[in-house]
């Protein structure tokens, strides 16, 4: 099975795409592919207590790129994490 994980952070969004391999019992990734983008989401957060507009476009635009990624690939499953510290 292949899967893909989107990692959306405060300074950049990250993207891994790996195959899970069995081997008995136990289960390994295989990478696929990965990328790394900085967005500075969280620019400006502390200050005006919302995301920026353009943060958010330059977020977006690369999820977009990611999706493409995933489609290309044969993404089976998905996973898309952010967190809130």
């Amino acid at each position: 099975m292949r899967v893909a994980t989107i990692d959306c952070g405060t300074a950049s969004i990250r993207l891994l795409i790996a195959d899970v391999v069995a081997d008995g019992e136990n289960k390994n990734l295989r990478e696929i592919f990965r990328d790394m983008e900085i967005v500075k989401l969280g620019e400006g957060v502390d200050t005006n207590k919302n995301f920026k507009l353009d943060a958010v476009e330059r977020t977006l635009k690369v999820v977009d790129r990611y999706a493409g990624e995933i489609v290309r690939r044969g993404v089976d499953k998905v996973r898309f994490c952010a967190a809130k510290f």
